[in-house]
């Protein structure tokens, strides 16, 4: 950490920077008092006297953070945001704050303070201007850090000063750029940003002026332009999973009651549930939920099961919600690998995570050691570690009719469901490098039915599996031209986390 330090960036408006070489706050001084703009470092009476100020009349936002709240304690007046900042600080919000969730346009990694600040006023906005002293402000949208962001915009005999917070930075790179994954799977926080960077890049701005990294006062459309670039080729790369390839959908047949036979002993049952059984009586339910059970009580008849076992390839409520209903219910054996099973056994431990589902009451009844084969009935079932989606996810392989079939879970789809990804997002602990080792795995495995979740049972492919590794590099690249490099590892930081 290094020492703050505070320099004179225009003495003809007043303008002034503190920056520890990583962030900066900056304010504006006239007639002994100041303004401060977007506070990630604290001005502190002692900083304000050294810039000729004795107190803060007001403070401006380029966004709601927890960090800026905090540096804005004490004297500084009131806080002004945008008004899509309201519903972000409202007490309700906050409240429900406290449980992870991802839900669009509010990044998992928006981080409001624990209470409501005072002295709010939701008024910069792109209908109005601000004005303080002899200045005068206007504003534009630049959504990416939730909905929510903003750049001001201060015009000064000749000058255009841009303060556009933490979404452009030197180098054309994006401070943090987790932010932008609004939702697990899409690139709707990425275009949302772009948004705002091409009505940016159009402005003739001469200094621009971030939260974080070196102010850029050469060619500072050149450098938004250059940010543009990346966020669009970041969001390229989350939306081209596997361009141009097609696999054939696996066939199969009406079995009744919402299930579909795929092979003779093998349904599924709808979503991302499917039912397989034993060679004598058992049967082993995958990702099925409580919605299902008439299914499921109908092809346990079909196929002559009175044993039961269930299964989920990961921790998402939408794949385990079942487990403690079938336990119950129906008698189940409840089978999970050991990494699944610390999140269902207990996922308030684990509440930086997304879709966590309903606790089981009592721990599974047996752990699948992975890689080792576990006798069920006459199969061999064998548990793989299969990051892609979360790194907490499995994929569970059996030859079972002749054919070798891999449940996959919600790592890879048909191109035609989802874009053929279930998605790569920091929140759920996905990375290229996971979705890339899984694929390779698969590629070894070899499996002939690919018995996805989500209703995509397709045929394997191996020039899929070959474009998801080649899509694994784009996107690791990609990442690495667009976030800052004084956020540390930046995305991977968080990835690792």
């Amino acid at each position: 950490m290094h020492a703050s330090q505070i320099e004179v960036l225009s003495k003809r408006c007043g303008l002034w920077r503190i920056s520890d070489r990583r962030a900066n706050s900056y304010a504006l001084v006239e007639g002994g008092s100041a303004l401060i703009i977007d506070p990630v470092l604290r001005w502190s009476p002692k900083a304000l006297q050294t810039v000729g100020a004795s107190q803060a009349d007001a403070v401006l936002l380029t966004r709601p953070s927890k960090c800026r709240f905090k540096n804005c304690m004490g004297s500084h007046g009131a806080l002004h945001l945008s008004a899509a900042a309201a519903p972000l600080l409202s007490e309700e919000f906050l409240a429900l704050r406290h449980r992870h969730s991802l839900r669009s346009p509010v990044s998992p990694f928006y981080d409001p303070p624990a209470r409501r600040p005072q002295h709010l006023v939701f008024d910069l906005n792109e209908s109005g201007n601000f004005v303080w002293r002899s200045l005068r402000f206007s504003f534009l949208s630049m959504p990416g850090h939730t909905e929510a962001a903003i750049a001001i915009l201060l015009e000064f005999e000749g000058r255009l000063f841009c303060f556009c917070g933490d979404s452009v930075s030197e180098g054309g790179t994006f401070w943090e750029p987790h932010h932008l994954e609004w939702d697990h799977w899409t690139s709707v926080g990425a275009r949302a940003a772009l948004r705002g960077l091409d009505r940016l890049s159009n402005l003739p701005i001469t200094d621009l002026l971030p939260a974080h990294g070196e102010p850029v006062r050469k060619f500072p459309r050149a450098t938004i332009r250059k940010t543009r670039r990346n966020v669009a080729a970041w969001a390229e790369a989350k939306e081209q999973f596997v361009p141009g390839i097609q696999v054939d959908s696996w066939p199969g047949e009406d079995a009744g009651h919402d299930a579909r036979r795929l092979l003779p002993r093998l349904y599924h049952l709808g979503a991302s549930a499917y039912f397989l059984a034993g060679d004598s009586g058992s049967g082993l339910l995958i990702d099925a939920v409580p919605s299902q059970t008439e299914t499921v009580r109908h092809v346990m008849r079909l196929s002559k099961v009175e044993r039961l076992a269930a299964t989920a390839t990961h921790y998402h409520s939408d794949h385990v919600d079942g487990l403690e209903h079938w336990r119950k219910s129906l008698g189940a054996t409840i089978v999970l690998s050991r990494s699944v099973a610390a999140i269902v056994c207990q996922p308030g431990r684990w509440g930086h995570l997304p879709f966590l589902g309903e606790p089981l009451s009592e721990p599974p009844d047996m752990i699948a050691r992975l890689e080792k084969p576990l006798a069920f009935d006459g199969l061999d079932l064998t548990w793989h570690d299969l990051p892609g989606q979360t790194r907490y996810h499995n994929g569970i392989s059996v030859r079972l009719d002749g054919v070798r079939v891999l449940f996959s879970g919600d790592n890879f789809f048909a191109p035609l469901r989802y874009n053929g990804t279930g998605g790569c997002c920091i929140a759920n602990g996905s990375s290229p490098e996971g979705y890339a080792d899984s694929a390779r795995k698969v590629m070894a495995l070899k499996p002939e039915l690919i018995a996805a979740g989500h209703s995509a049972a397709f045929r394997y492919s191996p020039k899929y599996f070959q474009e998801v590794l080649k899509w694994a590099g784009k996107y690791r690249r990609t990442l690495e031209r667009l976030h800052h490099p004084g956020d540390g590892a930046g995305y991977f930081a968080a990835q690792a986390g």
